[in-house]
């Protein structure tokens, strides 16, 4: 699904970021991903807009794209599982206050009260905070959502002759004077539909 690939275009864009702290990486990293340009055009302006909202950070990077693979416990003996471990990733961990957070990257094409409830009893990151307490040998305060709403912006296709004439014929149609000053709508370029999407995106497309 194209939300999937944007999704996942706008991860490695800012594991990219998260790095190397270099915009133009960052942004390469979403022009290499296998989608249509609109996309790749939307992709990057949010990325773009995304540095400049949180430009300079409040946090300190310490890992980012962190593989655990921690031990099972039993609570009541604290021996380890002989078959079973828990293995898992996480976007980044951060240092913020002087303590260690779990940094998790959204994106959505909305961010309301149900999307924010739904992350607030996200037993998944409960989880992995218990594990990387134990492998990391340092608790887990809590974990930071980063949330990136993706811009609605539509690329303009244009229409085609026939197009044209058909819409020029029904607006005549409706004309008292049977005239129209109707223009055919052309196809829009990239480097105006990138200055649309960065008009659309406001602080509002990203939340903490």
């Amino acid at each position: 699904a194209s939300a999937l690939y944007f999704g996942s275009a706008i991860h490695r864009g800012l594991e990219s970021w998260f790095k190397y702290g270099i915009k133009d990486a960052a942004l390469l990293a979403i022009e290499c991903q296998d989608m249509p340009e609109p996309e790749i055009i939307r992709a990057k302006a949010l990325l773009e807009k995304y540095i400049e909202q949180w430009s300079p950070e409040q946090f300190e990077v310490v890992e980012v794209e962190y593989e655990f693979n921690a031990p099972i416990r039993n609570p009541a003996t604290n021996r380890s599982s002989k078959v079973w471990r828990l293995r898992g990733k996480v976007d980044g961990l951060v240092r913020y206050k002087g303590e260690l957070f779990i940094l998790e990257h959204k994106t959505t094409s909305k961010c309301d009260g149900a999307y924010i409830d739904r992350i607030l009893i996200d037993s998944q990151i409960a989880t992995y905070a218990n594990a990387i307490t134990s492998f990391y040998h340092e608790p887990v305060a809590g974990a930071i959502y980063d949330i990136l709403v993706k811009p609605q912006t539509r690329f303009k296709e244009g229409e085609t002759d026939e197009e044209f004439e058909a819409r020029k014929a029904a607006l005549i149609a409706k004309s008292k004077t049977g005239t129209s000053k109707a223009q055919k709508q052309e196809r829009e370029t990239a480097e105006q539909f990138r200055e649309r999407v960065l008009a659309d995106i406001t602080p509002d497309n990203f939340r903490r």
